[in-house]
């Protein structure tokens, strides 16, 4: 656009809800540049949309131990590697969302080599989901190295968490959840999948090492038989 020398600025609002539609309703009024013959004056009118990314979004690689508090929202639109040695906390009240950018619509996963806590009370819980704009899974999906003959493994503490469409599977491997390298504990936990299938029924799959006090809703749990 040549000659604007006027703009508006947009302020998203720190309380604004992440994934707010933003509508602007747009009047456009121009003449026909090409044709100088052309002394019509056309009218447009159309909306602008854009949708509001409003917390913290998580980086590509975490290298060191972190602890994430409740005062911010935690946004996950790409994915999120964990590396063997390497434990990352998410204290009380924390919310992780799994959403998408606007350079990618696909399935963003947490790809655990190392630890991951997320460490609700029955006051406080966690909160994992999807975006109501993305209508895709999220995954955590947890890695161990007994292919490579490396020494590390995924382990995933979760306390007192609601976690919606979000699957919890080992890499190469079935849905949830018999692995006695890589590891989940769930305590005091609802598990919610809307939709779910098994994609390699023959592979790997999770062992939860410790189920408490939980509820696992319309997930399906593979059991893998093993060729002799």
């Amino acid at each position: 656009m040549v000659g604007v020398t006027k703009y508006f600025d947009i302020v998203i609002s720190p309380d604004c809800p992440n994934d707010y539609a933003v509508n602007i309703n747009l009047h456009v009024t121009y003449e026909n540049g090409w044709d100088q013959s052309d002394d019509t004056l056309y009218h447009e009118d159309g909306i602008i949309q854009f949708i509001v990314m409003n917390g913290f979004k998580l980086p590509s690689l975490i290298m060191e131990d972190t602890v994430y508090s409740k005062e911010k929202k935690y946004l996950l639109s790409n994915d999120l590697t964990i590396p063997s040695g390497v434990t990352i906390t998410f204290e009380p009240g924390s919310e992780i969302e799994f959403t998408m950018d606007e350079d990618n619509d696909y399935y963003p996963s947490i790809r655990l080599f190392g630890n991951l806590i997320l460490q609700g009370t029955e006051d406080d819980r966690i909160q994992i989901k999807t975006s109501d704009m993305f209508a895709k899974n999220g995954y955590i999906t947890l890695f161990d190295g007994r292919d490579t003959n490396e020494d590390f493994a995924g382990h995933l503490i979760i306390t007192y968490a609601d976690i919606n469409n979000v699957v919890i599977h080992a890499a190469d491997g079935s849905w949830s959840l018999a692995n006695d390298a890589a590891t989940m504990e769930l305590d005091h936990c609802f598990y919610n999948l809307d939709v779910v299938y098994n994609y390699n029924p023959d592979g790997r799959a999770l062992q939860i090492s410790s189920f408490t006090n939980s509820i696992l809703s319309e997930p399906m749990v593979h059991r893998h038989n093993s060729k002799r």
